[in-house]
């Protein structure tokens, strides 16, 4: 497995190295990596070269975990968890992003604070568009708060929220403090983590929407709780922004599990199931009719995905609008679901892959919690694969940035159980070193004044 990811390693690296010279179309899953100077690019990925090195992998992972359980002597598992994410919230303010360049951010920043607009209510982001919107209005009455940096707030906010949430979940994924660490490890240094970072736009809740679902649906895999409350995390997700609407795939494979292999009758099921969804979809459709907004609106095509010709996936064959970009089998398509992967979890996908090919006869297909993560990771991605993007790939990278956590957290789960731990611990300091090279450059970038012309 280290050998494996020390070629895939070493491709992401070289991309890196040569996105300065390359147009940025091409190779935007690069990050901010081509806008930084050239001794730091070079400095970065030596860094992460030098662990090509298996002794010195295994070193520099020794020492991450001697101090991790140094610390742990003196303070509990809760008490670190609650410094780290209040750590955090400095980190994600300092370094917020900058510009309103990605996505819708433009319109929010202006369209919601807009006298005679003021813009609340949407159904392609229900809940988070309603929440942003009236924690302006109370923030600018309080403090003189403008839109951005209201988004920031909450950004940085639910950033330290999802620090502490991710490693209290962290026994679900293993069974160690170092099968732990790596899993947190490789989760914090995603490019989606930019989303933490002061982020302007209607996804920056929706991590810890799905880190919830994932950790409840573990726990009710395992014989803890009940299963509404993995529903009621989906259901706020859901109502947070439809993106997520593939994920109630697994929810349903919840609902199978405990119909056939915990014996529970259909009717609990559903209850269990249907209720949260119903509960938070009914509260969702009130509130929007309350706002002048409701199902008419809905069913009317004016405030969907996809811009004036209502393209909600990518097309078989070209259509003459501007919100249409390329065909479904084109290497356009191909190139950005490349760079999307790259800029958001740039090793995540590849550690699935080598895992399931390359230990194969090891692999438990019928352990619940891997169908159960294999499910969520693989409908966002397949989501990510097939969703138009109105703005184009980059600009719209967002969009798919909740595909990385599912399939990142299948990636942890693989390793911890079918990757002995010399080579696992190895495959993970280099992981998270080459993650880190990415991440570094892409934060430091989206810091950067970038004016609108």
């Amino acid at each position: 497995m280290y050998t494996y990811l020390r070629i895939c390693a070493a491709v992401i690296i070289g991309l890196h190295l040569i996105s300065p010279y390359i147009e940025i179309e091409h190779i935007w899953g690069a990050g901010g990596f081509p806008f930084i100077p050239l001794l730091v690019r070079l400095a970065l990925a030596a860094g992460a070269a030098s662990l090509f090195w298996p002794r010195l992998a295994t070193r520099a992972w020794a020492l991450g975990l001697q101090a991790l359980r140094s610390l742990r002597r003196h303070v509990s598992g809760a008490l670190l968890a609650g410094a780290a994410s209040l750590l955090a919230l400095p980190v994600f303010w300092v370094a917020r992003l900058q510009h309103l360049h990605w996505g819708d951010a433009y319109i929010f920043a202006n369209a919601i604070s807009y006298p005679g607009v003021y813009l609340t209510y949407s159904w392609m982001a229900p809940l988070d568009l309603y929440l942003h919107a009236k924690a302006w209005l109370l923030m600018h009455n309080m403090a003189g708060w403008d839109v951005q940096t209201t988004y920031a707030a909450i950004s940085v906010l639910t950033g330290g929220i999802f620090v502490f949430s991710l490693l209290h979940a962290m026994d679900e994924w293993g069974d160690d403090l170092s099968q732990r660490a790596g899993t947190a490890a490789l989760a914090l240094t995603l490019g989606s983590m930019q989303l933490f970072f002061g982020y302007v736009e209607a996804y920056t809740i929706l991590p810890l929407g799905i880190l919830l679902f994932l950790w409840l649906g573990l726990r009710f895999l395992r014989g803890k709780g009940e299963l509404w409350p993995a529903s009621l995390a989906l259901a706020l997700g859901l109502g947070l922004s439809p993106s997520l609407f593939p994920l109630p795939l697994a929810l349903l494979f919840l609902a199978w599990w405990a119909w056939r292999r915990r014996g529970w009758s259909v009717g609990r099921v559903a209850l269990q199931v249907a209720g949260p969804m119903l509960i938070v979809g009914l509260a969702v459709v009130a509130l929007m009719t309350a706002g002048h907004h409701g199902l008419d609106v809905f069913f009317s095509g004016a405030d969907s995905p996809g811009g004036d010709k209502g393209f909600a996936f990518v097309p078989l064959t070209m259509v003459a609008s501007k919100w249409v970009h390329y065909t479904m089998f084109s290497w356009a398509h191909l190139r950005d679901i490349l760079n999307e992967q790259m800029l958001i979890a740039p090793l995540s996908l590849l550690l699935v892959v080598g895992v399931l090919l390359g230990l194969s006869r090891r692999v438990n297909w019928r352990d619940p919690a891997l169908v159960f993560l294999a499910i969520a990771a693989a409908s966002q991605f397949l989501l990510a694969c097939t969703w138009n993007a109105d703005y184009g790939g980059r600009r719209d990278w967002d969009l798919f940035a909740s595909a990385a956590l599912p399939m990142t957290l299948l990636a942890a789960y693989l390793l911890n159980r079918y990757v002995e731990r010399p080579e696992r611990e190895r495959t993970y300091a280099l992981a998270v070193a080459v993650s880190l090279m990415h991440l570094i450059p892409w934060i430091y970038f989206n810091t950067l004044p970038w004016p609108w012309t």
